[in-house]
């Protein structure tokens, strides 16, 4: 994996942090730090762990808490809060990290409604300010919905990539997932944001059982 042209291996964590931010689902900490601390952390790529903020690392984390609504439980331990806030927590981190690259895996999983929209809609305006956002979901509303282009993976292998009209096909769902899908484009301009998966009750084989999971089925969606 090379990242302008440079083998990621070979680049230094700390430079190699100034240009990517992670958003990983799910996190584990030994230590219960205040939400604001996390999102601090963002900061250590640019003036060293053990540096005190400057003025303007402490505008970029203010602005981070304010981005996607955290500054209500800034000084609440990450292990007292939910899942989704903990996901609201390592968004704005990354957001705080100021790298051209952010990569989120499955940004809204445990967020409610309203704020899977917030979430999206600051993935897009980080993208139309120039940003590449590289986002693996698995909702293919949300594919359709938010993201200029697509990689489809089945079994760890490419299986489509190209725009989402290109990638969001009947033909290329049905035969990854194996079930019949229709895609009906209902989205501004005509975008494939709706789909509808048909006839899973009468599918053959499934007799009412949830399918064994026997394939990696990895949608990426990049947001340019």
């Amino acid at each position: 994996v090379e990242l302008d042209g440079t083998d990621l291996l070979k680049l230094k964590i700390d430079k190699r942090a100034k240009h990517m931010a992670m958003v990983p689902q799910t996190t584990t900490l030994t230590i219960s730090f205040p939400a604001r601390e996390i999102i601090a952390m963002g900061r250590h790529p640019h003036r060293g762990r053990f540096v005190r903020e400057t003025p303007e690392d402490q505008r970029i984390i203010d602005e981070a808490l304010d981005i996607n609504g955290v500054r209500p439980f800034a000084e609440h331990p990450v292990d007292q809060l939910s899942g989704g806030q903990r996901q609201l927590v390592h968004l704005a981190r990354a957001i705080a990290q100021s790298a051209p690259v952010l990569l989120p895996d499955e940004p809204t999983s445990a967020l409610d409604l309203q704020h899977q929209v917030a979430v999206y809609q600051l993935l897009r305006q980080r993208a139309d300010a120039g940003a590449t956002v590289l986002v693996v979901l698995h909702d293919l509303n949300d594919v359709g919905r938010w993201c200029d282009r697509a990689v489809l993976l089945d079994r760890g292998h490419i299986r489509a990539e190209g725009t989402t009209d290109e990638v969001l096909t009947a033909d290329q769902l049905s035969e990854v997932y194996g079930i019949p899908v229709a895609v009906e484009r209902t989205g501004p301009r005509g975008r494939p944001h709706h789909l509808t998966v048909t006839a899973l009750p009468d599918h053959p084989g499934a007799g009412g059982r949830v399918p064994e999971l026997h394939r990696t089925d990895i949608h990426t969606g990049e947001l340019q």
